[in-house]
């Protein structure tokens, strides 16, 4: 597995969403009416956490496991 500056910045891009969702969310579920309060801040330290998976090239590791998995690899 190698470091992908790419993936660095597009985790970090996503940890900044998550960051925005986390600081506006009461705004956003006013707005949206899609889900609670609640689960709009769970959405957002689950948006962080993918985007430090990202950041850190973790991902990769975690599909190509899943599709070893799957086929048997």
């Amino acid at each position: 597995m190698q470091f992908d500056w790419v993936w660095f910045f597009v985790g970090l891009g996503v940890v900044a969403i998550g960051v925005l969702i986390l600081k506006y969310y009461n705004k956003i579920a006013d707005a949206t009416r899609l889900m609670t309060y609640t689960k709009w801040q769970l959405a957002g330290i689950l948006t962080i956490v993918i985007g430090f998976l990202v950041a850190l090239n973790v991902h990769v590791l975690l599909i190509t496991s899943i599709v070893n998995l799957i086929i048997g690899r």
